[in-house]
């Protein structure tokens, strides 16, 4: 009678596993879907910054509306000057959380720290375009806090390449037709009546790529839907050694890179502007007769 042996699959001591080559082929399986993957990751998180960003922006949209009535001259903003990016006239009446001032694809970081409202101007003494005390202009809370008194960019100890440093994310264009100089028609405050009516008094041209863009504004009612107020800091800074950013022109170390920036206007609504809108948009909402944009870096 035969006899049928069954013959093991395994031989006694011999574990089954993948041989060097196999192990190789699923690293560099692996490798290529992460290469793959990485760069749409890389792009949703960068979007997701944005719209958290814009989130924040829509926040002190509201703020400012709400300060506006508030103000006894209506003013949408609390800012001594033109080039003034203070924003403590937003904090906590009316945007009470400070992670609202921090631009999400930043580093850029605010402490908690209140002062007394009179110690205010030992440090921080803009010059005052508005015929308003600081006290007046926050509105009259008792205390301040430094940290929100400037953009990060502005601050020592900046760090350009990784957008760390203390101080807000957010810079604030409170009046129209700014400039450093004091003239006529010069410097007009945003209040409610003023961007409800304002009649724009210069055609501007600037610089941008070596190509002068032209805005034939002269004449022209403006719209406080078109009128800046708040928006994604963006001042010239020394980066890298032996080249400076472009002031009000989104540049690789700003907020959100070369892709643009969020502006909040003077109705209360914010949105996103890309790199090509931005001179034209610019011009529309501040009427900054200076305006040159160089080659960067």
């Amino acid at each position: 009678m035969h006899v049928k042996t069954e013959v093991p699959l395994l031989r006694r001591g011999f574990t089954a596993g993948f041989t060097l080559i196999e192990l190789l082929v699923v690293i560099a399986i692996i490798a290529i879907l992460a290469a793959m993957l990485l760069p749409a990751l890389t792009r949703a998180k960068v979007r997701a910054q944005r719209v958290a960003c814009l989130n924040n922006s829509k926040q002190m949209g509201v703020g400012s509306q709400m300060y506006a009535d508030d103000d006894d001259e209506h003013a949408v903003a609390g800012t001594a000057n033109f080039g003034d990016d203070d924003l403590n006239w937003l904090y906590p009446m009316y945007v009470p959380n400070l992670k609202s001032f921090l631009c999400p694809s930043t580093h850029h970081s605010v402490t908690n720290d209140p002062r007394p409202i009179a110690t205010a101007n030992s440090s921080f003494n803009p010059r005052n375009d508005t015929r308003k005390s600081y006290r007046e202009r926050m509105h009259d809370n008792s205390t301040f806090i430094p940290d929100l008194q400037r953009i990060a960019a502005n601050t020592p100890g900046y760090n350009a390449g990784a957008r760390t440093g203390r101080g807000t994310s957010y810079e604030v264009s409170g009046f129209i037709n700014g400039n450093n100089a004091l003239g006529a028609g010069m410097n007009v405050r945003k209040t409610q009546n003023v961007i409800a009516g304002y009649t724009y008094p210069n055609n501007l041209f600037y610089s941008v790529l070596g190509q002068t863009l032209q805005f034939r504004l002269q004449g022209l009612t403006a719209s406080p839907s078109a009128m800046w107020l708040i928006y994604d800091a963006d001042d010239a800074v020394a980066f890298p050694p032996g080249k400076t950013s472009n002031n009000d022109y989104p540049d690789y170390i700003d907020n959100h890179g070369t892709d643009g920036g969020n502006v909040i206007f003077c109705d209360g609504h914010a949105e996103w502007v890309q790199q090509k809108r931005y001179p034209q948009v610019f011009a529309y909402g501040t009427a900054e007769q200076n305006y040159i944009v160089r080659p960067y870096p």
